[in-house]
C-alpha cells in the first residue's frame, strides 16, 4: 500500500492527477482492508484524494473523501497537523469553487487555527491558504479582511519566486480588478512579470 501511495505522490508531482487518483484510490482500498474503516491511518490517503480530486475539478469527491477523513483526526496523532492543516484548506477551497464561500470560511478559518495553533511552517501551504482566504472573503463581501488576507500573503512571498507566490500575486491583481481597482491590478501583474523575467 505505501509503494502505491508514494507512485500516487508521484504522480500529483507531476501533475498528472487522474493517475494519481488511481494509485491512491487502490492503496486506500488496501489500508482499509488492512487496518479497518476507522484507523487513522487512512488520513493520507483521504486527504491525498481530496488534493487528486480538487485538481480534478471534482469538487463533490473531494468534499466527501474530506468529510470521511475528518471523521479520523480525533483519533490521528499530532505528527499529522501539517497534513490536517492541508485537508482543511482543500476541503475549504472545494467549498469555494462550488460557490459556498461561507462554508469555504469555516474550513479555512479552522486550517489558520491549526497554523497558529501548532507554529506549523508557513510554506506554499500556507500562502494558497493566505490566498484561499483573502478570495473568501472577498466574495463574502468582507473586504477589510480579504485585504488584510493579501497584505499577509504579499508580506510572505515578497522574496519568493515558486509558482505559489506567483498565482498568489495573480489572484490578488484580479481582485483588485474586480473591486475596481483596476490600476492597482495592472501594478501588481506588471511586477510579478519581472520578477519572473527575473
Amino acid at each position: 500500500a505505501k509503494c502505491l501511495f508514494n507512485t500516487g505522490i508521484a504522480y500529483n508531482n507531476l501533475g498528472d492527477f487522474k493517475r494519481m487518483e488511481q494509485f491512491i484510490l487502490t492503496s486506500l482500498e488496501i489500508e482499509t482492508k488492512l487496518y479497518g474503516e476507522s484507523s487513522p491511518l487512512l488520513l493520507r490517503s483521504l486527504s491525498a484524494l481530496v488534493t487528486a480530486y480538487l485538481n480534478l475539478n471534482d469538487y463533490s469527491k473531494a468534499i466527501s473523501f474530506g468529510n470521511r477523513a475528518l471523521k479520523l483526526i480525533s483519533i490521528s496523532n499530532e505528527n499529522d497537523n501539517s497534513d490536517i492543516a492541508i485537508l482543511y484548506t482543500n476541503i475549504g477551497v472545494s467549498h469555494a469553487r462550488l460557490s459556498d464561500y461561507s462554508k469555504a470560511g469555516l474550513y479555512l478559518e479552522q486550517a489558520e487555527s491549526i497554523y497558529k495553533k501548532n507554529s506549523l511552517a508557513e510554506d506554499g501551504n500556507y500562502i494558497n491558504l493566505l490566498n484561499s482566504l483573502a478570495v473568501t472573503y472577498f466574495f463574502l463581501g468582507l473586504n477589510d479582511k480579504s485585504d488584510e488576507y493579501f497584505n499577509k500573503g504579499l508580506k510572505k512571498i515578497k522574496s519568493s519566486k515558486s509558482a505559489m507566490s506567483f498565482n498568489f500575486l495573480n489572484s490578488f491583481a484580479v481582485t483588485l480588478g474586480n473591486a475596481g481597482k483596476i490600476r492597482n491590478g495592472e501594478i501588481l501583474i506588471t511586477s510579478a512579470l519581472a520578477k519572473a523575467e527575473n
